[in-house]
């Protein structure tokens, strides 16, 4: 699955930048005189020496979660809104209507993709389906859009097969799912 694309241009002077869709951690060393710039989607985000999450999936929904150190996110689409800092470990900007939102999370949960463990807090069937389709390379069709948008918290190991994710899931949201031909449908 090619859900990372990273174009890093790093120009020979002062800037270093790179531009990414999907998910990413960063973990940039310090250095005042050249800092790093990450651009998904409208969000831009300025770092000198940190360590940080960029989710980037959906356009108009990106997240930064600061691990550690200090980054300055901003909203390219709304100037107005100013910039974003974020200070603390745990402390996120997130893309909504209107410019940023600042909150807190935290970081091992927003990280812990990079073992595989997925997180799903309060998020709708529609997402998680999205996701575990995009994952393991499968279109999922659904003939009924209202359980679509039940509100689910599910965690799971994409380590493990298909079958395995869509058991738990259906367990946990009283929905029948069946795989036929890398298609994922749900009754």
């Amino acid at each position: 699955r090619n859900s990372l694309l990273l174009n890093c241009l790093f120009a020979t002077g002062q800037l270093k930048e790179g531009e990414m869709e999907g998910e990413a951690y960063f973990k940039v060393q310090q250095d005042k005189q050249h800092p790093f710039i990450v651009h998904a989607s409208h969000i831009m985000t300025r770092v000198v020496g940190t360590e940080f999450n960029v989710n980037s999936y959906q356009p108009e929904a990106v997240a930064v979660t600061l691990a550690h150190g200090h980054v300055v996110v901003r909203d390219n689409e709304t100037v107005a809104a100013g910039d974003c800092e974020l200070k603390e470990p745990g402390a996120t900007a997130s893309l909504v209507e209107g410019g940023l939102k600042k909150d807190m999370a935290v970081v091992g949960e927003v990280t812990s993709w990079r073992e595989g463990i997925i997180l799903f807090d309060d998020a709708s069937l529609r997402d998680i389906l999205l996701h575990i389709g995009s994952w393991y390379n499968m279109t999922v069709v659904c003939h009924g859009e209202q359980a679509l948008n039940m509100r689910l918290h599910y965690v799971y190991d994409r380590n493990q097969t298909v079958t395995y994710a869509l058991q738990m899931l259906e367990n946990i949201a009283k929905i029948n799912l069946k795989v036929e031909n890398n298609t994922i449908f749900i009754d």
